[in-house]
């Protein structure tokens, strides 16, 4: 992650290239909604904001938890539309985009009992999409607060989960070492499940993680009385603060990935009251400090704590 202080606000951004998504973010001091803008940032945010393939963009705007309800709302409304200012601003690609703005005040911020509040939250982002990636996706349709059910998205099965890989960043038979790490595995143990990994903001899987899921899946039969916890992670941040899920609209990405593992092994015959589910956003990094995209992508995981076996 590339940072750069202004005179008085930071300014930064996650940059997701290879899965074809950038998160841009702007912060703010408490009470404003305008920032000075880096001369090296604003240079980054014209090679993006004027990418040819450049379909869609989120202006979504925060607040922390100072002021009240209805101010925040306002002020996080401003803050988005901040973010599409500066869209306007650069971008001189004449190519139509679709451009959605969503503002939720202080929503997600948790109170800390600090007066200088939660600078996390006093954000806007943009959120840009490429090659027509999310056209279709459901949670843009009116709001992103809806509490729609979490659907599942599952690669396709293989009938071959014994095959070498060739992405350098997967591990090959990444399931080979599972079943034998879960061998030695006893009631307390958490078990690195290195190849199921979802794509940037949603709990859909990387194509690759049928060959470990399939591999959970035959443990969960070998070891008919194994309870396990399920814990989900995201990348790009620290703290306990969850995740946007953009596939819900919802602040509970990282619960969202360990929900996706165990809805797809309900899917296959598992009694759903051998598995829990937790989200621990991104407490817990794999790769900390993520230094490139495969970090990043390698934080976007769910691991297994042994409960019963």
């Amino acid at each position: 992650m590339f940072r750069c202080w202004g005179i008085v606000v930071l300014v930064c951004f996650a940059t997701l290239y290879a899965q074809q998504t950038d998160t841009l973010r702007f912060f703010f001091e408490i009470g404003d909604y305008k920032t000075a803008i880096n001369p090296a940032y604003r240079k980054h945010l014209e090679s993006r904001l004027n990418d040819i393939n450049l379909d869609s963009i989120w202006a979504i705007g925060y607040a922390d938890f100072l002021s009240g309800t209805n101010y925040n709302l306002m002020l996080s409304e401003k803050r988005a539309g901040f973010a599409l200012k500066i869209v306007d601003e650069i971008r001189q690609e004449k190519k139509s985009i679709t451009i959605r703005k969503f503002y939720f005040g202080e929503k997600f911020s948790v109170p800390n009992g600090k007066k200088e509040g939660d600078a996390w939250w006093r954000r806007a982002e943009l959120i840009l999409f490429y090659g027509n990636q999310y056209a279709n996706i459901n949670a843009a349709k009116d709001s992103m607060i809806k509490k729609n059910p979490v659907p599942i998205h599952a690669p396709a099965d293989s009938k071959n989960t014994r095959i070498k890989r060739k992405s350098k960043m997967k591990c090959d038979f990444c399931e080979e070492k599972f079943l034998e790490d879960i061998s030695k595995a006893n009631a307390g143990d958490t078990v690195r499940l290195w190849g199921i990994e979802f794509r940037p903001g949603r709990h859909v899987f990387m194509p690759d993680a049928i060959y470990i899921l399939n591999a959970l899946l035959e443990v969960m039969r070998k070891y008919p009385e194994m309870k396990i916890e399920i814990q989900g992670h995201i990348c790009c941040q620290l703290g306990e603060n969850d995740g946007l899920d953009m596939d819900t609209g919802e602040m509970n990405l990282s619960l969202n990935r360990a929900l996706a593992v165990r809805d797809w092994l309900i899917k296959k015959g598992i009694d759903a009251n051998r598995m829990k589910c937790v989200g621990f956003g991104g407490r817990y990094p794999k790769v900390y400090p993520e230094t490139n995209e495969e970090d990043q992508q390698r934080n976007r995981r769910v691991d297994l704590l042994i409960l019963e076996k």
